[in-house]
Protein backbone atom coordinates (compact mmCIF):
# COMPACT_ATOMS: atom_id res chain seq x y z
CA UNK A 1 0.00 0.00 0.00
CA UNK A 2 1.03 3.83 -0.80
CA UNK A 3 2.27 5.74 2.11
CA UNK A 4 -1.49 7.90 2.59
CA UNK A 5 -3.71 5.21 1.98
CA UNK A 6 -5.36 5.48 4.84
CA UNK A 7 -6.33 8.90 3.99
CA UNK A 8 -8.77 7.90 1.90
CA UNK A 9 -12.30 9.04 2.39
CA UNK A 10 -10.76 11.81 4.91
CA UNK A 11 -8.44 13.60 2.50
CA UNK A 12 -8.91 13.38 -1.26
CA UNK A 13 -5.98 13.04 -4.01
CA UNK A 14 -6.34 16.63 -4.75
CA UNK A 15 -6.43 17.51 -0.94
CA UNK A 16 -3.29 15.07 -0.58
CA UNK A 17 -1.30 16.61 -3.36
CA UNK A 18 -2.16 20.15 -2.08
CA UNK A 19 -0.63 19.83 1.29
CA UNK A 20 2.13 17.96 -0.44
CA UNK A 21 3.51 21.06 -2.25
CA UNK A 22 2.36 23.39 0.01
CA UNK A 23 5.61 24.66 1.99
CA UNK A 24 5.04 24.93 6.04
CA UNK A 25 7.46 27.27 7.89
CA UNK A 26 8.03 26.23 11.68
CA UNK A 27 9.39 28.59 13.77
CA UNK A 28 10.51 27.31 16.88
CA UNK A 29 11.94 23.14 16.75
CA UNK A 30 10.46 22.11 20.71
CA UNK A 31 7.25 22.75 20.66
CA UNK A 32 7.09 22.47 16.57
CA UNK A 33 8.72 18.91 16.90
CA UNK A 34 5.81 17.44 17.47
CA UNK A 35 3.89 19.28 15.20
CA UNK A 36 6.12 18.99 12.32
CA UNK A 37 5.77 15.22 12.68
CA UNK A 38 2.19 14.81 12.64
CA UNK A 39 1.78 17.09 9.75
CA UNK A 40 4.49 14.74 7.89
CA UNK A 41 2.84 11.77 8.55
CA UNK A 42 -0.44 13.58 7.56
CA UNK A 43 1.41 14.65 3.76
CA UNK A 44 3.09 17.81 4.25
CA UNK A 45 5.96 17.00 2.32
CA UNK A 46 7.89 20.29 2.47
CA UNK A 47 8.78 21.81 5.74
CA UNK A 48 11.08 24.72 6.91
CA UNK A 49 12.65 24.40 10.71
CA UNK A 50 14.29 27.45 12.35
CA UNK A 51 15.31 27.14 16.00
CA UNK A 52 18.94 27.84 17.44
CA UNK A 53 18.76 26.22 20.39
CA UNK A 54 20.27 23.06 21.48
CA UNK A 55 18.37 19.93 23.34
CA UNK A 56 18.50 19.64 26.91
CA UNK A 57 17.00 17.05 28.82
CA UNK A 58 14.23 19.12 30.44
CA UNK A 59 12.81 18.92 26.22
CA UNK A 60 12.15 15.01 26.93
CA UNK A 61 8.96 15.55 29.02
CA UNK A 62 7.02 16.81 25.76
CA UNK A 63 9.34 17.53 22.98
CA UNK A 64 9.32 14.91 20.05
CA UNK A 65 13.43 14.42 20.28
CA UNK A 66 15.65 10.91 22.29
CA UNK A 67 18.33 10.86 24.66
CA UNK A 68 20.62 11.21 21.04
CA UNK A 69 19.62 14.42 20.75
CA UNK A 70 20.42 15.95 23.73
CA UNK A 71 23.56 18.60 23.25
CA UNK A 72 22.39 18.80 19.22
CA UNK A 73 20.93 21.80 17.49
CA UNK A 74 16.65 21.43 17.49
CA UNK A 75 15.99 21.98 14.53
CA UNK A 76 18.44 19.72 13.01
CA UNK A 77 17.25 16.76 15.29
CA UNK A 78 13.89 16.99 13.89
CA UNK A 79 14.92 17.14 10.40
CA UNK A 80 16.84 14.22 10.53
CA UNK A 81 13.87 12.47 12.74
CA UNK A 82 11.30 13.62 9.85
CA UNK A 83 13.47 12.73 6.73
CA UNK A 84 13.46 8.84 8.58
CA UNK A 85 10.06 8.89 8.38
CA UNK A 86 9.97 10.17 4.87
CA UNK A 87 13.30 10.06 3.07
CA UNK A 88 11.92 11.97 0.27
CA UNK A 89 10.24 14.98 1.90
CA UNK A 90 11.79 18.38 1.12
CA UNK A 91 12.82 19.89 4.82
CA UNK A 92 14.94 22.68 4.97
CA UNK A 93 16.66 22.71 8.63
CA UNK A 94 18.14 26.38 10.01
CA UNK A 95 19.88 26.74 12.95
CA UNK A 96 19.18 30.46 13.60
CA UNK A 97 17.41 32.98 15.61
CA UNK A 98 14.16 34.41 14.28
CA UNK A 99 14.36 38.23 14.85
CA UNK A 100 12.68 41.26 13.11
CA UNK A 101 16.18 41.14 10.56
CA UNK A 102 16.01 37.79 9.75
CA UNK A 103 12.27 36.85 9.06
CA UNK A 104 11.42 38.48 6.36
CA UNK A 105 14.30 36.28 4.41
CA UNK A 106 13.02 32.87 6.57
CA UNK A 107 9.52 33.14 5.40
CA UNK A 108 9.48 34.00 1.81
CA UNK A 109 8.42 31.71 0.19
CA UNK A 110 5.88 30.01 2.71
CA UNK A 111 2.35 30.98 2.90
CA UNK A 112 1.54 29.34 6.51
CA UNK A 113 3.44 29.23 9.69
CA UNK A 114 3.60 28.08 13.13
CA UNK A 115 4.93 30.27 15.54
CA UNK A 116 5.84 27.89 18.31
CA UNK A 117 9.59 30.11 19.16
CA UNK A 118 10.10 29.69 22.73
CA UNK A 119 8.92 32.62 24.85
CA UNK A 120 11.36 31.94 27.62
CA UNK A 121 14.92 33.79 28.24
CA UNK A 122 15.95 36.20 25.99
CA UNK A 123 13.16 35.14 22.91
CA UNK A 124 10.02 36.92 24.81
CA UNK A 125 7.25 38.64 23.61
CA UNK A 126 8.49 41.03 21.36
CA UNK A 127 10.33 38.06 19.18
CA UNK A 128 6.83 36.75 18.89
CA UNK A 129 5.20 39.81 18.04
CA UNK A 130 7.82 40.75 15.96
CA UNK A 131 7.56 37.78 13.53
CA UNK A 132 3.13 38.04 13.26
CA UNK A 133 3.98 41.49 11.93
CA UNK A 134 6.83 40.25 9.24
CA UNK A 135 3.99 38.08 8.98
CA UNK A 136 1.45 40.14 8.51
CA UNK A 137 3.11 42.39 5.89
CA UNK A 138 3.63 39.09 3.93
CA UNK A 139 0.31 38.06 3.99
CA UNK A 140 1.10 34.84 5.96
CA UNK A 141 -1.15 33.15 8.29
CA UNK A 142 0.13 32.08 11.34
CA UNK A 143 -0.96 29.09 14.10
CA UNK A 144 0.32 30.00 17.64
CA UNK A 145 0.23 26.29 19.87
CA UNK A 146 0.35 26.35 23.62
CA UNK A 147 1.27 23.72 26.16
CA UNK A 148 -1.32 24.06 28.87
CA UNK A 149 -0.09 20.81 30.48
CA UNK A 150 -3.69 18.97 30.27
CA UNK A 151 -4.98 21.21 27.57
CA UNK A 152 -4.10 22.59 24.20
CA UNK A 153 -4.91 26.15 22.92
CA UNK A 154 -4.07 27.15 19.66
CA UNK A 155 -4.70 30.05 17.84
CA UNK A 156 -4.74 31.45 14.12
CA UNK A 157 -4.17 34.65 13.56
CA UNK A 158 -4.76 36.04 10.13
CA UNK A 159 -3.68 38.75 8.18
CA UNK A 160 -6.06 41.72 8.21
CA UNK A 161 -7.11 40.32 11.40
CA UNK A 162 -6.93 40.65 15.03
CA UNK A 163 -3.50 40.05 16.11
CA UNK A 164 -2.29 38.55 19.71
CA UNK A 165 -0.50 42.17 20.25
CA UNK A 166 -3.93 43.63 20.88
CA UNK A 167 -3.37 41.84 24.56
CA UNK A 168 0.02 43.82 24.79
CA UNK A 169 -1.21 47.30 23.96
CA UNK A 170 -4.19 46.73 26.28
CA UNK A 171 -2.20 46.71 29.18
CA UNK A 172 -2.52 42.48 29.53
CA UNK A 173 0.72 41.85 29.04
CA UNK A 174 4.64 42.25 30.33
CA UNK A 175 7.22 40.88 27.78
CA UNK A 176 8.12 37.97 30.09
CA UNK A 177 4.48 37.00 30.99
CA UNK A 178 2.86 37.23 27.11
CA UNK A 179 2.44 33.54 27.17
CA UNK A 180 0.33 33.71 30.61
CA UNK A 181 -1.49 36.61 29.26
CA UNK A 182 -3.10 34.64 26.30
CA UNK A 183 -3.98 32.09 28.54
CA UNK A 184 -5.71 34.15 31.03
CA UNK A 185 -7.67 35.77 28.13
CA UNK A 186 -9.27 32.27 27.09
CA UNK A 187 -9.86 31.57 30.95
CA UNK A 188 -11.93 34.89 31.08
CA UNK A 189 -13.73 33.71 28.29
CA UNK A 190 -14.87 30.58 29.66
CA UNK A 191 -15.78 32.74 32.85
CA UNK A 192 -18.14 35.22 31.18
CA UNK A 193 -19.53 31.72 29.39
CA UNK A 194 -20.62 30.99 32.78
CA UNK A 195 -18.26 28.01 31.96
CA UNK A 196 -15.33 28.31 34.42
CA UNK A 197 -12.28 26.38 33.95
CA UNK A 198 -11.78 25.71 37.85
CA UNK A 199 -8.08 23.61 37.02
CA UNK A 200 -7.28 26.12 35.07
CA UNK A 201 -7.56 29.22 37.81
CA UNK A 202 -6.09 26.97 39.82
CA UNK A 203 -2.93 26.65 37.71
CA UNK A 204 -2.48 29.95 37.05
CA UNK A 205 -3.10 31.13 40.99
CA UNK A 206 -0.29 28.58 41.88
CA UNK A 207 2.35 29.73 39.22
CA UNK A 208 1.81 33.32 41.09
CA UNK A 209 2.70 32.07 44.49
CA UNK A 210 5.51 30.31 42.71
CA UNK A 211 6.53 33.50 40.61
CA UNK A 212 7.39 31.53 37.96
CA UNK A 213 7.65 33.12 34.86
CA UNK A 214 5.94 30.77 32.46
CA UNK A 215 3.40 27.70 32.42
CA UNK A 216 4.62 23.95 32.85
CA UNK A 217 4.43 21.69 29.95
CA UNK A 218 3.49 18.16 29.83
CA UNK A 219 3.00 15.69 26.84
CA UNK A 220 -0.35 15.61 27.02
CA UNK A 221 -1.09 19.28 25.43
CA UNK A 222 1.85 18.89 23.07
CA UNK A 223 0.51 15.81 21.20
CA UNK A 224 -3.27 17.38 21.21
CA UNK A 225 -1.77 20.63 19.85
CA UNK A 226 0.23 18.25 17.21
CA UNK A 227 -3.11 17.17 15.88
CA UNK A 228 -5.10 20.11 16.24
CA UNK A 229 -2.39 22.44 14.22
CA UNK A 230 -2.25 19.82 11.84
CA UNK A 231 -5.80 20.12 11.41
CA UNK A 232 -5.67 23.91 10.68
CA UNK A 233 -2.49 23.47 8.35
CA UNK A 234 -4.63 20.79 6.30
CA UNK A 235 -7.89 23.29 6.19
CA UNK A 236 -5.71 26.48 5.98
CA UNK A 237 -4.09 24.76 2.88
CA UNK A 238 -6.76 23.58 1.28
CA UNK A 239 -9.31 26.50 1.66
CA UNK A 240 -11.40 25.19 4.41
CA UNK A 241 -13.06 27.23 7.18
CA UNK A 242 -10.87 27.98 9.79
CA UNK A 243 -11.88 29.83 13.42
CA UNK A 244 -9.51 32.92 13.38
CA UNK A 245 -8.41 35.06 16.76
CA UNK A 246 -10.01 36.66 18.81
CA UNK A 247 -11.45 32.87 18.57
CA UNK A 248 -9.61 29.98 19.28
CA UNK A 249 -9.42 26.26 19.57
CA UNK A 250 -9.36 24.47 23.53
CA UNK A 251 -9.28 20.80 23.73
CA UNK A 252 -8.62 19.74 27.32
CA UNK A 253 -8.60 16.02 28.26
CA UNK A 254 -8.57 17.57 32.05
CA UNK A 255 -12.24 18.57 31.42
CA UNK A 256 -12.88 14.92 30.22
CA UNK A 257 -11.44 13.27 33.23
CA UNK A 258 -13.43 14.92 36.30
Amino acid sequence: MGRYDYNRIFISDQEQETIRNCRVFIGGAASGSVIAECALRLGFEKMTLVDNSSVQMSDLNRHNFTMEDIGHNKAEAVGRRLLSINPDADIRVIDRTINQDNAEALLEGHSIAVNAIDISAESRAETNLAFDNVCENMNITVIHPYNIGFASLVVVVKPGKPRLAILKENGDAAEERFERAVIEYIDRYFDHKANPKIWLDQLLWATVDTKEERLPEMSIAAYIAGGVCTNLLYKLACGKFVKFFPNFYFYSAKDDMN
